[in-house]
């Protein structure tokens, strides 16, 4: 939950985010203070021709639209994490 204290905002450990590119409001996101990166739960996920399509949130999530997203080589980096 946000709050604002003196001219500093506190922010919680979740918090509710835009992502505009994707048309989508009013989210919850978990926050990481320390994060370099931050994720995103996709599904269908797949790279070909240097362009990579996915579908974010899966059926389970009320977010999901089936929408696939596609974005060109350079504006993503795969990353294999174990």
């Amino acid at each position: 939950m946000t709050q604002l204290i003196s001219n500093k905002v506190i922010i919680g450990r979740v918090e509710k985010v835009d992502l505009p590119a994707f048309g989508i409001k009013n989210i919850y996101a978990k926050v990481d203070t320390g994060a370099d990166l931050s994720s995103l739960w996709a599904t269908d996920i797949v790279e070909k021709d240097q362009i990579l399509r996915f579908k974010l949130f899966g059926k389970a999530s009320k977010n999901y639209t089936g929408d696939i997203i596609k974005i060109e080589k350079p504006n993503y980096l795969l990353t294999r994490i174990a």
